[in-house]
């Protein structure tokens, strides 16, 4: 590195950089060392080193507010991605269940991509529909670069019972419907 004195070091930076900036950037920088600075045109490459940031994880499938079919398989599908935005393979990943289905393990199909299937069982016959909260829950293997994982956030479904009895269903279509306006 070449001062404005004209003296010529070098050394080793630890530098804090801003948000926002890309990895593989080269950000400007201007070096000071006791009461020399550097010349203008310095910079620092942006390298990003994933493995003590957490992940970002996100259910795709199904969607924030979807319907899902009780006691009918549902695809599940989740996108984990490591702190500087680069696909995870291999990871150990399963969604939970609010509503005390057993959680489903998920399986890596490539490109940071998890996909499985939940057939909702524990839902109360009472009731045409009931609301389900679903988390992803991923971490590392043993043996993978990473020190930690990260969860989605809770996203809600509903999950509707599927009628099946012909008198039922005429009940249903021919009873009167209420409205309520103000």
């Amino acid at each position: 590195m070449l001062f404005r004195s004209g003296s010529v070091g070098l050394y080793q930076v630890n530098a804090v950089v801003p948000t926002g900036v890309l990895t593989g950037r080269a950000v400007p920088v201007v070096v000071t060392v006791g009461m020399q600075a550097s010349q203008d045109g310095v910079t620092i490459a942006v390298l990003c080193s994933p493995s003590n940031l957490p992940w970002t994880v996100n259910l795709t499938s199904p969607a924030q507010g979807g319907t899902i079919i009780a006691y009918q398989a549902a695809d599940l599908e989740a996108k984990v991605v490591d702190g500087c935005n680069t696909p995870v393979d291999g990871a150990n990943v399963s969604v939970t269940f609010s509503n005390g289905d057993q959680y489903q393990k998920l399986t890596s199909i490539g490109g940071g991509v998890y996909r499985g299937s939940w057939t909702p069982t524990n839902v109360p016959g009472n009731v045409a529909q009931t609301s389900v909260l679903l988390q992803v829950v991923a971490s590392p293997q043993i043996g993978q670069k990473y020190k930690q994982g990260g969860q989605s956030p809770i996203i809600a479904v509903t999950v509707v019972q599927q009628v099946k009895s012909p008198a039922l269903i005429s009940q249903i279509v021919n009873s009167p419907i209420l409205v309520f306006a103000k």
